[in-house]
């Protein structure tokens, strides 16, 4: 507990049923997403996300465009045509105590999607709390070759040391140009989502040094994955009973190159 006090972020408590029912619940929550979009149904959609979705991603212009979920429950409400994909595949899940991250693959006539999905367990359920995609279609570049992601990846890690010794040194001003400024911090505190926008997360990093509270703690990156503009980090902070688990979402923007729009933590 006083480990995330000293990252300024929500405190988590987490109580983890066992890997295979977590992934099972994760999956069947990205089944209602699937279906939402699918068969236009609004409610599916409301079951798969939480009320505070954000959902973002990169325009052609290399601008962030982002849309919230009861504007997307309404497209699907107004729509009056259905396009089912021709392909739906949950590429990959890894679970970290009360929170999650999917990679997803999505084909459909005239282009298709790769998302990554973040989940919180919120009130003993599943939900989408952060999603973040890239569209491709005929006619976009290729695909980078993977000399590309390898760097993507590597200024990817360094964004993130960056934002470990913000939190190491309690540091606020150092965390700012790191996010977007619409970046949120997710995590569970009671079973109930506490969120934390990037000038609260700053203002707790300062407080927290003022106070003389901060308390340096190791940090890792355990994997990064690309997907053209968008991305998703696995952090490790902490050992042992201390130990937190985040996924980190990040763009990779025209005026900045790759920043933060997005954390979820939890404990293993």
């Amino acid at each position: 507990m006083s480990s995330l006090l000293s990252l300024g972020l929500p405190a988590i408590l987490a109580a983890t049923p066992g890997p295979s029912a977590d992934r099972a619940a994760i999956e069947d929550t990205i089944r209602h997403y699937f279906r939402s979009g699918d068969e236009n149904l609004a409610s599916e959609l409301e079951i798969a996300f939480h009320p505070t979705l954000g959902m973002y991603w990169v325009g052609k212009d290399g601008l962030v465009q982002e849309l919230d979920r009861h504007a997307w429950a309404e497209r699907l409400r107004s729509a009056t045509t259905r396009q089912p994909a021709r392909v739906r595949r949950i590429a990959s899940v890894d679970v970290g105590g009360d929170a999650a991250v999917a990679r997803l693959h999505s084909e459909f006539t005239t282009h298709e999607f790769d998302d990554f999905v973040s989940l919180l367990r919120v009130g003993g359920r599943w939900r989408i709390v952060l999603k973040v995609f890239h569209r491709r279609e005929p006619g976009d570049p290729p695909l980078p070759a993977q000399t590309r992601v390898d760097a993507e990846r590597q200024e990817i890690r360094e964004v993130l040391a960056r934002m470990f010794q913000a939190m190491n040194q309690g540091d606020g001003a150092r965390l700012g140009p790191l996010a977007l400024a619409r970046a949120q911090t997710y995590g569970v505190d009671g079973g109930d989502l506490v969120a934390v926008s990037v000038p609260g997360w700053q203002a707790r990093l300062d407080q927290a040094r003022a106070q003389g509270k901060v308390r340096p703690s190791a940090r890792e990156v355990d994997w990064v994955e690309v997907a053209s503009d968008v991305a998703v980090a696995r952090m490790t902070h902490g050992q042992g009973a201390e130990r937190i688990v985040g996924y980190g979402s990040l763009l990779k923007v025209a005026d900045g190159g790759w920043k933060l729009i997005g954390l979820v933590y939890g404990r293993p």
